[in-house]
């Protein structure tokens, strides 16, 4: 009976990685490196809940007081700008104008207002609800009328502040169940009343200014600035912020056969949609080919291992304890290579979700931002599709490596230099994995030596590839001649800090015992 035992790393970080994985490789197709290939990889082959992600309570609130500025970049520069219409005139012998020193942006004489954003509140409501909620100030203006000669007056504009809640949809669905979200068509506002009214602060007539308040159409200037908060609530905002998240969520196409056309989906302005305006969703992450024997031909030239993959946010997506819990589909697959031999594909298993990675606090009962669960089913899959591809069988010569000869084997061979017949006579050194490596989880613990360097005491995993083959070959009488073999177990060590910035130092542990069970 196979039992199931995964080993979760819990990173703290000041940053929220949402979204996610989400922005870094937004779709398959929109990152450079991430997919170098077709991707649609096989239904039978996904490992749902292969690594789990939470946003805690208190990610989400860093997220909160960092989220004004990211706002404020999708909004129109200077934010909600009003520009009221002005006007000037003559009654009862007076001159009057308020408003007709200044030109609006799209032409004629007005008055520039600004609401500024507040505050940003950003909630998690179950199931699967986020709401970003903008605040912004309240509108105070006090505009100076001119009432020539006789009275000083001011036309005063007052509007209670008013909160915009931005509703984000989570939704996994099926038959796939990729991630993905989307903004609801209304945006959730209620504008409160506006106050404008004209008062005198100069003049000993100032009952002018009460009579010039049935000159100038209040009612209007409100109806005004009403539909204009409306208009850049409804419009502006709303668009933008729609947009912002269709970049994300709507699948990329060139033309219709790039797009899901039995189900109606055609290509408009790059983004695949269906007939009623929504967009087909894309898979927010990775899923393509890895050609491991592209990104080795300066060191290995001519190796062939090629690996399907997927890792896209998916499977569920729930909003618990405060905080934002979603999974990751994911898997690896390969064609065998001749090089290595007949293994079987590790079963596909669904791991059960960790209450680890459901609440807010650490093993040691501290808050963190957000935590990153990778399962021992999808390591065991990876190392597999690897192993199967090739990636292992390694060929070095003194093509790559021009030290690499009879003369340089001969401090441990003396006579291989007279047996070549050449002391420059080429040598080739080659990998042939016999069994799948294994991947171990540990604490990643280390301890500072007395120079303050990291010195790895329990690694973050362990790498083992048992019984590898080590073949050395060398060039004679015009072909390669095998001249001996090591076999042996070999385990790397490897650990994780980080540094106050977060980024991310590598530890490789100690290499003495790196090589056991050499023959």
């Amino acid at each position: 009976m196979m039992t199931l035992d995964f080993h979760f790393i819990k990173i703290a970080l000041r940053s929220v990685f949402l979204l996610l994985l989400l922005a870094a490789c937004g779709q398959s197709t929109g990152c450079s490196g991430c997919d170098e290939g077709a991707g649609n990889f096989p239904a039978k082959d996904r490992i749902y809940n292969a690594v789990q992600l939470r946003v805690t309570r208190a990610g989400l609130n860093f997220f909160e007081e960092n989220l004004e500025p990211v706002l404020e970049g999708l909004l129109p520069e200077g934010g909600l700008n009003i520009c009221l219409p002005g006007e000037e005139g003559r009654t009862i012998g007076i001159e009057y104008g308020f408003c007709n020193v200044e030109m609006c942006p799209e032409g004629g004489i007005g008055c520039n207002l600004n609401i500024a954003i507040r505050s940003v509140d950003l909630a998690a409501e179950a199931p699967n609800r986020l709401t970003a909620t903008i605040e912004f100030a309240e509108l105070s203006a006090r505009i100076p009328i001119q009432a020539d000669p006789i009275a000083e007056c001011v036309i005063a504009i007052n509007g209670a502040g008013f909160e915009v809640g931005l509703p984000l949809t989570l939704h996994t669905p099926d038959p796939e169940r990729f991630l993905t979200f989307e903004v609801a068509d209304q945006v959730q506002y209620q504008l409160s009343d506006i106050d404008i009214r004209l008062e005198g602060t100069g003049g000993f007539l100032g009952f002018v200014c009460d009579a010039l308040s049935f000159v100038l159409n209040f009612p209007l200037i409100r109806d005004f600035l009403f539909d204009t908060i409306q208009t850049f609530v409804d419009g502006i905002l709303a668009s933008q912020i729609q947009g912002f998240v269709e970049d994300f969520t709507c699948q990329t196409c060139e033309d219709d056969l790039g797009c899901p056309t039995n189900l109606g989906a055609t290509c408009n302005d790059g983004q695949c949609r269906f007939p009623n305006g929504r967009c087909a969703t894309t898979k927010l992450g990775l899923d393509g080919q890895l050609d491991v024997g592209d990104l080795l031909q300066s060191v290995s030239p001519g190796l062939e291992a090629v690996v399907d993959y997927m890792a896209v946010a998916g499977g569920y997506a729930d909003v618990e304890n405060g905080g934002l819990s979603i999974g990751m589909i994911a898997g690896a697959k390969s064609e065998r290579s001749r090089c290595v031999p007949q293994t079987g594909q590790p079963e596909i298993i669904t791991p059960v979700r960790t209450d680890l990675l459901r609440g807010n606090m650490d093993l040691q009962e501290r808050d963190y931002h957000v935590g990153v669960g990778i399962t021992r089913e999808v390591t065991k899959h990876f190392a597999w599709a690897f192993f199967n591809a090739g990636a292992l069988c390694i060929q070095i010569t003194n093509a790559t490596v021009e030290q690499l000869n009879a003369g340089i084997l001969s401090i441990v061979l003396p006579d291989l230099s007279n047996l070549a017949g050449n002391a420059q006579a080429p040598v080739a050194i080659t990998l042939a994995p016999q069994q799948v490596p294994e991947v171990t989880f540990g604490e990643n613990t280390f301890e500072l030596d007395e120079d303050g360097n990291p010195v790895l005491v329990d690694p973050a995993l362990t790498i083992s590839i048992p019984e590898l083959w080590l073949d050395f070959h060398v060039y004679m009488d015009d072909r390669w001649v095998r001249i001996f073999s090591l076999h042996a177990n070999v385990s790397v060590p490897l650990g994780l800090d980080f540094t106050p910035n977060n980024e991310v130092i590598p530890i490789i542990g100690d290499l003495s015992a790196a090589l056991s069970d050499l023959r």
